[in-house]
């Protein structure tokens, strides 16, 4: 069971950094064509944007500040927190 725990928690943490990566990246960089920034944006996308759906039908998307990414990162910490609590 503890190898699933680490590989979980691993998992959590290399996505959570990749999200990371890919905020800050979006300050500077904004062409799609540069191989790093499609590839954070290819791994990181398929989490956040149900999440970006779902705030929009609520009525809470759409605006200067993309809540789906915060939301999201904070799903992942509460995610892997709940990895360390049970292995």
């Amino acid at each position: 069971m503890a190898i699933i725990g680490s590989v979980l928690y691993t998992f959590i943490s290399v996505i959570m950094f990749l999200m990371f990566a890919r905020a800050i990246l979006s300050w500077f960089v904004r062409d799609l064509s540069n191989p790093i920034v499609r590839f954070l944006f290819e791994v990181t996308e398929p989490l956040i944007s149900p999440i970006r759906n779902l705030l929009q039908k609520m009525g809470l998307g759409g605006g200067m500040i993309d809540f789906s990414f915060i939301v999201t990162y904070l799903i992942l910490l509460v995610l892997l927190e709940v990895v360390t609590a049970l292995f």
